[in-house]
């Protein structure tokens, strides 16, 4: 089999938001509500417990976009300066939307050199919350706002890989470029996000414990040696069809795992990412069993197809972070990946 190495392309600016918000926990303190901009504000309001996916509900984010959407996967990060993401899309492990919430206090200075000029990109300056800056980040449109000393991003798809509002093409409709593509409009996001940040409680708290028991049967140690700190099972979802998502963090690292045996999961992962583009990954499962495989362009993923009808899909950060721009799939990810095979087996 062919060589399994992976560009880790963008890494260092995700590393860099991650370790920015840490350092806000570490040195914020206590302040009052007009204190310095580097230095978290006081919270004086009570706290409010918050669902993600219920800031904007899937109905009304369906309105807006004019099509139906579901929640189609959840993921929460470290347990300390917990982030939790709710995905919300047409199909299984497909987003077209993602709310995402850091509920812990930063102060603005944090936010703007992690979202704003100083993180390079040019982003467009907005006027939701108390600072927003929009991001174009591949297919994505990113909306980054400041509120209640939190941060809360929504994610969309611009529209379809080749489509012309990927491309940077008119893809032009009442709805706004892409959302008649199956994207997702800059009008769109924007009214999206203003919806979520007049939804947002002043002392937002997050409950990320949301993972269905299952999810707790992968082997704690294997998830430990992948992300070099100690797992916390934070979040997961149970598919109508039997599918399961599961996400585990060890600060700051994530493993993020999909399980489907349900055929058409299969067949439009293969449409989205042909077998032939990616890069065979040996060592998982025998060959007269299935295939594993990982894509030459992101990092820290890996897909595994068992027999005609069973998907597992894996993204993995490690705690420490990735150590150059091209290195093999790791042991540890592949002891993660045979323990979620070991899981798929099970939902049969």
């Amino acid at each position: 089999m062919g060589a399994d190495t992976r560009r880790r392309a963008g890494t260092p600016l995700a590393l860099t938001v991650v370790s920015v918000l840490m350092l806000s926990a570490c040195t914020g303190g206590s302040s009052s509500s007009g204190g310095s901009k580097s230095v978290p504000a006081a919270r004086t309001a009570g706290a409010t417990k918050v669902d993600v996916c219920e800031l904007v509900p899937a109905e009304a984010v369906s309105q807006v976009v004019e099509r139906p959407l579901i929640v189609v996967g959840r993921s929460a990060g470290a347990p300390r300066n917990t982030t939790v993401s709710c995905d919300l899309g047409e199909r299984f492990a497909e987003p077209v939307v993602t709310v995402t919430l850091a509920p812990d206090p930063i102060a603005v200075d944090v936010f703007d050199a992690a979202y704003g000029l100083r993180a390079g990109g040019n982003p467009d300056t907005m006027s939701l919350g108390d600072k927003s800056y929009l991001r174009t980040e591949d297919n994505d449109r990113v909306l980054h706002v400041f509120v209640h000393g939190a941060v809360l991003s929504v994610t969309a798809v611009i529209g379809p890989p080749g489509s012309a509002a990927a491309a940077g093409g008119s893809g032009e409709s009442a709805a706004g470029a892409g959302a008649d593509e199956g994207g997702v409009s800059r009008a769109q996001l924007i009214r999206i996000t203003r919806a979520a940040v007049h939804a947002l409680p002043e002392n937002p708290v997050v409950d990320s414990s949301t993972a269905p028991p299952s999810c707790g049967e992968v082997d704690a140690t294997v998830l430990a040696e992948t992300l070099g700190r100690p797992p916390t099972l934070d979040a997961g979802l149970a598919f109508g069809n039997g599918a399961l998502m599961c996400s585990w963090s060890g600060q700051p690292g994530s493993v993020t795992m999909t399980l489907t045996g349900d055929p058409r999961d299969l067949q439009r992962y293969l449409h989205t990412h042909p077998a032939d583009e990616q890069i065979a990954v040996a060592g998982v499962l025998p060959p007269s069993e299935g295939r594993a495989m990982s894509s030459p362009e992101v990092a820290g993923d890996m897909a595994v197809q068992v027999g005609d009808d069973q998907l597992m899909t894996l993204q993995v950060i490690p705690a420490a972070g990735y150590t150059d721009d091209g290195i093999d799939t790791t042991a540890s990810e592949r002891k993660v990946a045979e323990a979620g095979l070991d899981l798929l087996g099970q939902m049969q």
